[in-house]
């Protein structure tokens, strides 16, 4: 049974930048937004997609003193918490290319490309990290696939059920947000032993320092005594964010998407690279 704790807030899916030398990351600056942001206690994500190693250099970067946790980053003097994450390119059982998120694996430690379904939840789950569908119904969102497998979601740790970076429209994923919230729903309701293991996700996806904390969810403090500790009550908190419907922000960041989309383009054009 979920034990109620304080209650803090959190914006996990960040990317923090999107070109290589567009911005250098700023530790510093990351952890003073994420102060006035997400407030005492709170925590972010920054999230790897490979093959960046967002994660790795945030940790070697100078800046404030702070713990390494292995999967975490804690500021003590800010109270400020920083999560590992992964964004992974995954192929369906039918071919098709979609990403998932994951969160607690340790610093170093990084899914291969371009994994088949099944192989990327046993990898994720030998990491000792959780796992969860980023933006389901928005552009290479596994949403679809789940309507017509359903069973899949109880392998899944928790669903993305806002993702600041969808508002900006797209033909064919319109309404991705409140489809994802709506599916999230009903699910869960046809389904109630998935109340106690699915969890959600409300994130900004941001890719920019004014993005941070836009979006929040709250969750439980997490416990950091041991990386599985941060783990166990990241998962156990996102379910108990879903079953006590517990209040977030839900912004739409079109700035950041359009910027991030720009920048992207650009750099992809000018290098001949794909930059994610």
């Amino acid at each position: 049974m979920l034990v109620m704790e304080r209650l803090v807030k959190a914006d996990l899916h960040n990317h923090l930048k999107t070109g290589g030398w567009f911005s250098k990351v700023d530790v510093n600056q990351v952890i003073n937004k994420a102060r006035r942001r997400v407030g005492i206690g709170g925590f972010l994500g920054v999230v790897n997609f490979s093959p960046t190693r967002r994660y790795e250099n945030f940790v070697e970067s100078p800046g404030y003193e702070r713990q390494d946790l292995g999967n975490a980053l804690y500021f003590s003097e800010q109270n400020i918490i920083i999560v590992k994450g992964e964004e992974m390119e995954t192929i369906l059982p039918n071919g098709m290319q979609v990403d998932l998120l994951a969160f607690g694996m340790d610093k170093g430690q990084h899914p291969k490309p371009r994994r088949n379904l099944d192989d990327r939840f046993k990898e994720i789950k030998d990491m000792g990290a959780i796992i969860g569908a980023d933006h389901p119904f928005h552009k290479d969102g596994v949403g679809p696939f789940l309507e017509e497998n359903p069973e899949y979601l109880f392998k899944l740790d928790f669903l993305e059920v806002h993702n600041g970076e969808c508002a900006l429209w797209i033909p064919g994923y319109a309404k991705a947000n409140e489809k994802a919230q709506h599916f999230f729903d009903k699910v869960s309701d046809e389904n109630p032993p998935l109340q106690e293991t699915l969890g959600k996700l409300v994130s900004s996806d941001g890719h920019s320092l004014y993005e941070i904390g836009q979006t929040w969810m709250n969750l439980p403090g997490l416990d950091l005594t041991s990386r599985v500790s941060i783990v166990d009550s990241l998962r156990r908190g996102m379910i108990y964010a879903a079953k006590q419907n517990l209040q977030d922000k839900r912004s739409n960041n079109y700035l950041g998407a359009m910027d991030h989309i720009a920048k992207w383009v650009y750099l992809k054009t000018a290098r001949k690279t794909k930059i994610l």
